[in-house]
């Protein structure tokens, strides 16, 4: 029978069973799902993972550390989205938006991703995650695309931002605020209806 007993390795560390860092991962997901990034405290993931608070730090640093991790295990966008970006330039804002719109859509992924930006509005210090989705993730490669097909370094920058920020309003306003008629729309009519003016902000 595994011994699921924490022992001591020195002044300050700690180690526990092959499951522990998966158990304090599973509590923290559902944990953040629930209660967003501020309302979840360290103590309560721990309490639900059945460990010590202090091997949350042992294991992940932080609780921003564990937030992104645990978050990541059920649905990753950067991914996804890097996957996306190393592709041709042509058609690629069609593509993204399809994605981000099945990712969204997928009730297995939605209360995690939610979570994520929900954690922004509770506390706007929290925000690396989604800014660095933004500029690392969509609008700094898609700007070296760009570029690399010859337009203007600057103006290049410019649109690859307004970009992002577009993807962000469209996740807004149909998954957190539920604006209509952008929550109720299926989601080929929104990359239909919206293509041609994504596609227009990356013309050469």
């Amino acid at each position: 029978m595994m011994n699921k007993q924490l022992s001591k390795t020195g002044p300050g560390r700690r180690t526990g069973a092959p499951d522990t860092r998966q158990a304090i991962l599973d509590a923290a997901h559902a944990r953040f799902a629930a209660e967003g990034f501020t309302g979840t405290t360290v103590r309560s993931i721990a309490a639900d993972a059945g460990v010590d608070a202090a091997m949350i730090n042992y294991f992940f640093g932080s609780k921003q550390k564990l937030f992104e991790e645990a978050l990541a295990l059920r649905a990753n966008p950067v991914v996804i989205v890097t996957e996306l970006v190393e592709g041709s330039i042509e058609g690629l804002p069609r593509r993204i938006l399809t994605t981000l719109l099945a990712t969204w859509d997928d009730p297995a992924n939605r209360p995690p991703l939610i979570a994520i930006v929900t954690s922004i509005e509770d506390d706007p210090a929290q925000n690396g995650l989604l800014r660095d989705f933004l500029e690392k993730v969509i609008a700094g490669p898609v700007a070296a695309q760009l570029t690399a097909a010859g337009m203007q370094q600057g103006t290049a920058e410019i649109r690859a931002g307004l970009l992002a920020s577009m993807f962000v309003g469209v996740v807004m306003a149909r998954y957190v605020v539920r604006a209509s008629p952008m929550a109720d729309l299926p989601p080929q009519v929104i990359v239909d209806e919206l293509g041609p003016a994504l596609d227009a902000i990356l013309a050469l």
